[in-house]
């Protein structure tokens, strides 16, 4: 196993954020905002998250997320509920992104608060119910 498989990850600090254009949909779920994608420090591909921890012995701990429906429930996952769940040293997290195109915006913003405010690797989780293939294909290409 590679050398950098087996360090501990690095947690983001959010003031040495760089950011850079996006080139494709897909990108925005590595953790976009407005068309551009925060680099944050050393973010570990979750695929690296768990050859780590498989390596360890160690389980992976991830918590998923439905992005809420008022900005009320936004200021509260993001500012109590999240960091609460912080103390369980969470790997990394999902946010639901679906497919159809009710949550998609509201789940590209998480992903990036998330990652940019709390250091903590974020993906989209892509939800394929009620989907077409073309509406897949345009998420994904």
């Amino acid at each position: 196993m590679r050398e950098a498989a087996s360090r501990p990850a690095q947690r983001a600090d959010p003031a040495k954020t760089e950011m850079r254009p996006a080139k494709r949909p897909s990108e925005f779920c590595a953790g976009a905002g407005a068309g551009r994608i925060p680099i944050i420090g050393r973010m570990e591909f979750i695929r690296d998250i768990h050859a780590r921890k498989a390596a360890a012995g160690q389980p992976v701990v991830s918590f998923e997320f439905f992005p809420p429906k008022t900005e009320e429930g936004d200021r509260t996952l993001l500012e109590k509920t999240l960091p609460a769940l912080k103390a369980a040293q969470p790997d990394y997290c999902s946010v639901t992104y679906g497919a159809g195109g009710g949550t998609r915006e509201k789940t590209l913003m998480i992903v990036d608060r998330i990652q940019r405010e709390h250091g903590l690797t974020t993906m989209c989780h892509l939800t394929c119910v009620n989907a077409t293939v073309e509406e897949l294909r345009g998420v994904l290409l």
